[in-house]
């Protein structure tokens, strides 16, 4: 999934008022744990997305973990509390089925 494919994706699910750039910024917090914490970078090693056209690290099958923080950040802002627990839970449910994924089916 492309950054431009996951904020359309987004932007269709949830409508809201946020710019590219803060939801991008939200993309790439994602993407650099999913580089830390499942790939195991260096923070400094860390090459986050510089395009609308980047590839996001997570396959398509998985991409609904970054759906979901974007989503819980929209509703964050909003100052919808309820709904951000929510989707943060549903969120980092996401991240780990794909960290377990990773680790059962690398080389």
């Amino acid at each position: 999934m492309t950054v431009e494919n996951l904020l359309a994706t987004v932007d269709a699910m949830k409508p809201n008022e946020i710019c590219d750039d803060v939801k991008i910024r939200w993309i790439c917090d994602v993407e650099g744990r999913v580089l830390c914490e499942i790939y195991k970078q260096s923070p400094e090693s860390v090459k986050l997305p510089e395009s609308d056209e980047a590839v996001l690290t997570v396959p398509d099958a998985y991409s609904r973990l970054y759906v979901l923080y974007l989503a819980a950040m929209i509703e964050f802002t909003a100052g919808n509390y309820d709904e951000y627990v929510k989707l943060s839970a549903q969120a980092e449910t996401a991240f780990t089925l794909y960290a377990k994924h990773y680790i059962r089916n690398r080389a």
